[in-house]
């Protein structure tokens, strides 16, 4: 299909890149609310378990990676913890991001323009939006 919108089509790497990064955020702010429910209340794996029917071995796994969480894994988690997710949706030219023009080598991590040049130059710029 022809592409008429004048926007141009997003790279797989792209899409993999930010997939794992939504991944990635989520997890972390999951893992540290819980780790501080935790420190304020006791709160523990197994309580996560027993509230929610599941071995608590099944709530180390999720707690130790996002894996495969879906939508109702994060939000079962939340709920156990008596919680609940607000959303907010920030355009990308709004945020601080060295996803605009990012640098890479090989399969090297990318990284921003400031370490690309004192790095003698033999950074690859990759433009990303």
């Amino acid at each position: 299909m022809e592409n008429i919108s004048g926007k141009r089509a997003l790279s797989e790497r792209e899409i993999f890149y930010f997939r794992q990064r939504c991944k990635n955020r989520l997890f972390q702010s999951l893992v540290a609310f819980f780790a501080e429910k935790a420190e304020k209340e006791g709160l523990t794996k197994k309580d996560l378990a027993v509230s929610l029917g599941k071995d608590p071995a099944q709530i180390t796994r999720w707690l130790s990676g996002p894996g495969n969480w879906t939508l109702d894994t994060v939000s079962d988690l939340l709920l156990a913890m008596n919680s609940e997710l607000d959303h907010r949706i920030e355009p990308l030219e709004l945020r601080e991001s060295p996803t605009r023009v990012m640098f890479a080598w090989g399969n090297s991590p990318k990284i921003t323009g400031e370490d690309a040049q004192s790095n003698g130059g033999n950074w690859k710029m990759v433009q990303l939006g």
